[in-house]
This record gives structure tokens, sequence and C-alpha cells, in this order.
């Protein structure tokens, strides 16, 4: 995971100091302890755990798509492995890059990239008419798979420090159902006819345009990633911070 581990730094910055320092500055862990836990969060929550569900969708995806695939297209044994394996390069390289994004660009920016590129080239493989095309398109879901952490982290960083443990696995309950839903759509779409798997393709990008919907409308820029990357920015965060105290009934 190359998203930088910044919870440390906190101590280094100089956070929110309200009223033209009337009031003392506070830090940004003291910040997100005051607005608490609640409805701001838990829309992240929902945005951040259909980017887990679209992951494990599209991963399960690979072993019915490379199967179906090869008996229509009539593709060999190693052809239809490489389906399987480019989307693991691109994984690889969306770790690299979609990580460093959010570091340099901001955490929303990279979760909206992330989750845009999972649902269209997701999309895009249902239109593919050859081998070629196919593998263009598996490769970049990869690179948007390999952004998935950056959701993850965006949530994390607005979590107390007292709710991250027992918040922190929710994400994984909508990873668990998306292996469910992705079983169940394959079975009624690929029980009779194999040739249906475009049409499972449509149905496994389906929470990616939902994350990237919900991306778009209420999460906002990290905080923690305004402050570290520009300390000239304490009132964007605070603003962010007056919003998630706002919704969670902590005016």
């Amino acid at each position: 995971e190359i998203m930088t581990n910044q919870h440390e730094q906190d101590d280094d910055i100089s956070l929110l100091s309200r009223s033209d320092n009337v009031e003392p500055a506070i830090s940004i862990e003291e910040a997100i302890g005051r607005v608490g836990y609640g409805p701001f969060q838990q829309r992240i929550l929902v945005a951040s755990g259909l980017c887990s569900a679209s992951d494990a969708m599209e991963i399960l995806l690979l072993s019915f798509l490379s199967f179906s695939v090869q008996v229509e297209w009539q593709l060999t044994n190693n052809e239809s492995n490489f389906i399987i394996s480019i989307v693991f390069v691109g994984a690889f390289i969306g770790t690299l890059l979609l990580g460093r994004i959010g570091d340099v660009c901001g955490r929303k920016p990279a979760f909206v990239l992330t989750a845009s590129m999972v649902a269209i080239f997701g999309l895009a493989t249902s239109f593919c008419q050859n081998y070629t095309q196919l593998l263009i398109a598996r490769f970049m879901v990869g690179i948007g798979l390999g952004g998935i952490t950056v959701p993850f982290d965006t949530y994390a960083e607005f979590l107390p420090t007292g709710k991250r443990g027992p918040n922190l696995v929710l994400p994984s309950y909508f990873w668990t159902t998306g292996t469910v839903l992705t079983a169940l759509l394959a079975r009624v779409m690929l029980g009779q006819d194999s040739s249906q798997w475009r049409m499972l393709c449509v149905g496994c990008s389906i929470p990616c345009f939902l994350a990237t919907v919900v991306a778009i409308m209420v999460v906002p820029e990290s905080p923690r990633w305004l402050l570290l990357s520009n300390k000239n920015k304490q009132q964007n965060a605070l603003s962010i911070f007056r919003l998630a105290a706002h919704q969670n009934g902590k005016d």
C-alpha cells in the first residue's frame, strides 16, 4: 500500500485556530474526536463499502469470465489464464499510481478516479468484441482495483481514535456481500447459457457506478490531507469539520 501513513505527523501540525487565534488550536485527532461518529462517516462508509464490494465482484468475476470467454471465443488455456493475470498486473500498477495520486492530488480525486475506472472499464468489458479489447479493458479494471485502498483510507481518516477498531471492519462486510452477490448473479445469468457473460459484467460494474456517484455527492476532501499538504487550508479543513459536526448532531 503506497498511501502515505500520515497519522503519526498530527502532533507536528498547528490545526484549526478557529477565531483569529482567540481560541487555542487543536490537533486533527482532537477535532475528529469532537465531531464524533455518526451519519457523516456512515455516508463515507457507503461509498467506501461499495468500492470494496466491487473489488470482490470484479475479482470473483474473473473465474466465470475466463471460462465463458474461452468457450465462446475458443481460446487456449494460456490465453484464458492471461485474462486473469492481466488484472493483477494492472492492480500492481494501480497501487503505485493511484496511491501516489491520493497523496499528491487529494483523497477525493483519487477516490472518484478509482471508483470510476473500475465502473467504466468493468462496463466496457461487456462490449468487447475480441481478445485484445478484453485484455485492455481488464487491465484498466485492474489499475482501478489497485487503488481500492484509497476509499478505505479516506473512510479511516474520518474515524475518531476510539471508533476505529469496530468501524474499520465494516467495509469487509461489503466485500463479503460482493462475493456472494457475484456467485448468485453468475448462477442466474450463466446457469444455462455461458454466453450471457456480458450481462454478468454489467451487473458487477453497478456497485462502482454507485460508489462514484456517492463519492462525488457526499465524500469531502480529507482535512488531514488538506493540512498536511498545505497549512494555508485550515479554513477548508474547518469547514469540513463543521459539516461533520452538524451532520452528527455535535453543533
